[in-house]
């Protein structure tokens, strides 16, 4: 069999293990050599199920490499919407913003096992920002084909969303205050990451494999899992929406639009009242992404403290790859390097709270960083309250 080389390393570039944005000290600035997405949980503690019910993983079937699996994260904010990160469906691998390639999966901690509580949901919409381009306006919104079950046996749920136009950290809050690192149930070690290495020989293997009528499975805990193809009568709708001016009604769950106040995505709309600033106690990052710069994804949900940083901080190491601004972006990471975001953490969610047993609120979108948790560059997220009428106006008329 003859392979192109070629084609596989650049094909390598699509798996997670690979995909990392590298950066080039000069003289005068940092380079950006790579603008594959860098998406991201470094240092991280294991999550108790449930403990971020509203954190989705985004599945992708690749249309010449099969299935993928997760590929990013997601923040459930409504039972028939994911928010997520843009340039995890539109980046400079490929740009698939077709529904039936996507499955968005809740109600998940552990990837390698299935424990009950998984909701397997195809994708009817996928709405990208209309203004979307180079990791500005880094938001996509994606329609489930059937609502979420948010019974409280689900161990799923939705976050409320961020209005406010100033986010900082109280200083004196406790640096460790969201671990819970009384939490037995795993030491922090890498144990529980898988060690498979992907390499070229193996990548070649899977391309040759490659069936679109093909179910893939893969192993878990010495079973086969066998992985919902998304094809049948799984596949709704593939509309691809941008949101305009102008909205399209020919939504066949436009009678699904919730107009009462016990959705609770409108009663968190309604109760949330806009403020100038607020104090949090802690802020927390979330994500299956990797757990050492040359390891592989995390199966279990990883969470870790990420303080907000002064939007400048994030300029002055990212101005030569990307325009920053303090309205639309969130500067926030350990500057000393030890734990942040990392690759397969992208779409994921930033939540604060401003007490230590207090409601989380969604404060911005996992969307680029430098490696990963490395040192002197932390991470930028997308601010949510700036965002807050588009995706308002996205999900009333869509």
């Amino acid at each position: 069999m003859n392979i192109d080389f070629h084609y596989v390393n650049t094909m390598l570039n699509i798996f997670p293990e690979a995909a990392e944005i590298k950066t080039q000290k000069t003289a005068s600035s940092t380079v950006m050599t790579s603008t594959t997405r860098d998406p991201k949980i470094m240092h991280g503690f294991p999550t108790r199920d449930g403990e971020f019910g509203w954190q989705a993983s985004l599945e992708l079937f690749h249309p010449s490499l099969g299935f993928i699996g997760h590929w990013c994260g997601g923040v459930l904010i409504h039972k028939y919407w994911v928010l997520s990160s843009a340039h995890c469906i539109h980046n400079d691998l490929f740009n698939l913003p077709l529904p039936a390639l996507w499955t968005i999966v809740l109600g998940e901690n552990n990837r390698k096992v299935e424990s009950g509580y998984e909701q397997r949901i195809s994708v009817d919409k996928i709405i990208m920002h209309e203004k979307y381009r180079h990791f500005k306006n880094d938001l996509v919104l994606m329609k489930l084909g059937r609502a979420a079950n948010l019974s409280p046996m689900s161990r799923v749920k939705t976050i409320q969303l961020s209005s406010t136009s100033h986010i900082h950290v109280n200083p004196n809050a406790s640096p460790m205050s969201a671990m819970n690192l009384d939490n037995d149930l795993f030491e922090r070690n890498e144990n529980y990451l898988r060690s498979l290495d992907l390499n070229v020989n193996d990548l070649a293997k899977k391309i040759a494999q490659v069936n679109k009528n093909e179910i893939k499975s893969r192993q878990r805990q010495g079973t086969n899992k066998i992985q919902m193809r998304l094809e049948g009568e799984d596949t709704n709708s593939t509309k691809v929406v941008k949101v305009t001016k102008k909205f399209r009604r020919n939504d066949k769950f436009l009678h699904r639009r919730p107009t009462t106040s016990d959705d609770q995505y409108w009663l968190n709309r309604e109760n949330f009242t806009p403020t100038s600033s607020i104090d949090y106690v802690d802020c927390v990052a979330v994500g299956w992404g990797k757990y050492r710069n040359r390891g592989d994804l995390s199966d279990i949900l990883l969470k870790i403290q990420v303080p907000i940083q002064d939007i400048k901080r994030c300029e002055e190491v990212y101005s030569d790859f990307v325009s920053l601004h303090q309205n639309q972006h969130l500067c926030a990471g350990n500057m000393d390097g030890k734990g942040g975001t990392c690759v397969g953490d992208s779409g994921g969610g930033l939540q604060c709270r401003t007490h230590k047993n207090g409601p989380w609120t969604l404060v911005g979108i996992t969307s680029f960083g430098s490696g990963c948790a490395k040192a002197g560059y932390p991470d930028v997220f997308t601010r949510i309250s700036w965002y807050r009428n588009w995706i308002d106006n996205a999900i009333q008329n869509n």
